[in-house]
């Protein structure tokens, strides 16, 4: 049996102030469509040291149905065409719209691009006026030194169910974690 703490989140305003600079230059976002393959290479590259593996499971046929779909919103961070990192959304176009993925090649981690990349994106689902934005979050994927979401909107609601780790101690780390970064107003 795995014991893992998972915390949902939400954001429930857009983020407030100026919009983050690239942090180099020749560096774009744009929302994409790519067929199940070139997806499935760059989020095996994003999320293999994250232990993704939902699309990996995910028949092709079906695959393809969920990248065409009207309903996902997949964007992608590219610098002189190569691609960076990845932010996947699904129900777009809904009042609910929840972050199925977000993460960055490992060459990229580090430089910077993460905020940007998270800043963007948010402000593009929030463009079409959902009334939330939220997600799933487990031990795998928050690293302290790249806390999730921002202080603008963000509410951490750790929820714990059967075979989950429910301790006082973890659920005061995470708390602890958000509270710092709300204080920092740190992005990503």
């Amino acid at each position: 049996m795995v014991r893992l703490l998972v915390t949902y989140m939400e954001q429930v305003e857009s983020p407030h102030g100026a919009a983050l600079s690239p942090p180099v230059a020749g560096a774009r976002i744009a929302k994409e469509s790519p067929d199940a393959e070139d997806y499935l290479q760059l989020y095996q590259c994003v999320g293999a040291t994250l232990q993704w593996d939902e699309r990996l499971r995910m028949p092709r046929n079906e695959l393809s149905t969920f990248l065409r779909s009207c309903s996902t919103a997949l964007y992608i961070l590219r610098h002189d065409g190569q691609a960076l990192g990845l932010y996947e959304f699904d129900s777009f176009g809904e009042r609910e719209v929840e972050l199925k993925h977000f993460g960055l090649i490992p060459a990229a981690q580090g430089r910077r691009p993460g905020p940007y990349l998270l800043d963007w994106s948010l402000r593009a689902i929030w463009s079409d006026r959902p009334d939330r934005i939220g997600f799933t979050r487990t031990p795998m994927t928050i690293r302290k030194q790249n806390p999730p979401m921002n202080a603008s909107g963000s509410n951490p609601m750790p929820k714990c169910g059967k075979n989950f780790r429910t301790d006082a101690a973890s659920r005061n780390g995470i708390r602890q974690e958000f509270s710092q970064v709300a204080h920092h107003g740190r992005i990503c």
